[in-house]
């Protein structure tokens, strides 16, 4: 009897112990993030996934890539992934269709896109009757290479035809495979591109527009149901911005991973072009996402009707800002 009471006892305490550990596992929250591109604004869920910020905020992160914008919002849409790190005009275009999408930061308020040619394209006109290779349609890509186009007077409806060619290095690759005679990319793959004897037939960082660049996107659905894994979220993602300022050869190691480019030069002087302006306080741009808008509504009239405001939520940052949590960070 003794040693059946036992054997009970110690049954009971295997599995006590099971179920608090099962219930502790389940406690920490689950969040599957996304990112779109390879460029150096994209590394901030990088950091945070390989140093672990996210596990210190208590986030069980799943950390995947989903090429195109557009592709990300049908899965943000669909509650496949919990928050997506892109740019506005995919979340903007989702908006429009219906879905109840909300920008939470943004790491770039202006457009840092070069649109990269054959070397025989020495100006705008030349584009004319050219194939320009984009991401997918509805994405930063098309957007930025058609805000562009009509600086340079090009018009990107009619004078050039626009294809949808993949993510930066698919874009590449179609350049130097003939596959299209332009295209638009940023650092660190303009200078790769450079390096192939293509050339920067254009800079939009130096045209001045405003524009709603990498950021974080989720559901109102989401956040409405989980205020508290946000706020971690978003703790981790704040931290991950610090380390990217503030710890450059660490930066550069975890890019060149994630970005699969080897060489030096070009992450460095991407890295160098970003850094200062990424912001300490990542507010979701009003700016930038009304241009987003405008373009868009040269193709669906709806987004004339639509306010800025109604894409953006800021009170996560600004409650990390006005707290001291962001500055103290730095201290």
């Amino acid at each position: 009897m003794t040693r059946l009471v036992l054997h009970l006892s110690a049954t009971l305490i295997v599995l006590l112990g099971f179920g608090h550990s099962a219930s502790a596992q389940k406690a920490v929250p689950k969040a599957t993030v996304s990112y779109t591109s390879f460029n150096m604004p994209a590394a901030m869920v990088w950091i945070a996934k390989e140093d672990r910020i996210f596990t210190k905020y208590g986030i069980n992160e799943e950390l995947i890539f989903i090429p195109g914008g557009t592709t990300a919002m049908s899965a943000l849409i669909s509650a496949s992934i919990n928050f997506a790190q892109l740019t506005g005009s995919p979340g903007a275009f989702a908006y429009l269709g219906g879905a109840d999408v909300v920008y939470l930061a943004a790491t770039m308020d202006t457009m840092s896109y070069q649109i990269i040619v054959k070397p025989e394209i020495r100006t705008a006109s030349d584009l004319k009757g050219k194939r320009i290779g984009i991401s997918r349609f509805g994405s930063s890509p098309d957007v930025a290479v058609r805000l562009a186009l009509r600086k340079l007077g090009v018009n990107p409806d009619t004078e050039v035809a626009i294809i949808q060619t993949g993510g930066s290095p698919e874009r590449l690759a179609a350049l130097l495979g003939n596959k299209v005679d332009a295209t638009v990319l940023n650092a660190p793959f303009d200078r790769v591109a450079q390096k192939q004897n293509l050339r920067i037939l254009a800079d939009t960082s130096k045209m001045g527009l405003s524009y709603f660049d990498t950021g974080i996107v989720a559901t109102r659905k989401l956040i409405k149901g989980n205020e508290d894994l946000v706020r971690q979220f978003m703790r981790a993602y704040v931290e991950a911005i610090k380390v990217f300022k503030t710890n450059k050869s660490h930066t550069l190691a975890i890019s060149a991973r994630y970005a699969r480019v080897s060489d030096t030069d070009a992450l460095e002087q991407a890295y160098d072009y970003f850094v200062d302006k990424i912001p300490r306080y990542p507010y979701p741009t009003i700016n930038g996402m009304q241009t987003v808008l405008n373009e868009l509504a040269r193709s669906n009239p709806k987004a004339a009707s639509v306010k800025p405001e109604e894409l953006v939520d800021a009170r996560f940052v600004r409650e990390l800002q006005n707290s001291g949590f962001i500055d103290n960070l730095y201290k």
